[in-house]
C-alpha cells in the first residue's frame, strides 16, 4: 500500500520542480490518482494496463528520443559507460568518490 503512494508522489512532485507555484498542488494531485488507480484497479489489471499501457509506451518513447538528441549534440555523454573513467575519478578522489 505505501510503495504506489510514495511513488506517485515522487512523480507528481516533480511539477513543483518545474513550476514552484504549483507545489501547494502536488498532494491534492496525488491523493486523486490514488484514488483513480484504487478505484480503477476493481475493474482488473487489464483495464489498468490498456490505461497505462499507451502512457507508459509514450512515456519511454520520449524519453528515449530526448536523450538520443542530447547525444547527439554532445556524445561524449557516450563516455560516461567507459569504466576506464570511473576508475580514473575513484583513483583521483579517493574515499570520497
Amino acid at each position: 500500500m505505501i510503495t504506489p503512494a510514495i511513488s506517485v508522489l515522487s512523480a507528481v512532485e516533480g511539477l513543483e520542480v518545474v513550476t514552484p507555484a504549483l507545489g501547494h498542488l502536488v498532494l491534492p494531485i496525488t491523493l486523486v490518482i490514488l484514488v483513480l488507480l484504487f478505484l480503477l484497479q476493481r475493474r482488473g489489471t487489464a483495464s489498468v494496463g490498456g490505461i497505462f499501457g499507451p502512457i507508459m509506451t509514450a512515456w519511454f518513447l520520449i524519453i528515449g528520443m530526448l536523450g538520443a538528441i542530447e547525444i547527439a549534440h554532445e556524445p561524449r555523454i557516450l563516455m560516461a559507460l567507459n569504466p576506464w573513467y570511473a576508475l580514473h575519478f575513484m583513483l583521483a578522489f579517493g574515499f570520497v568518490a
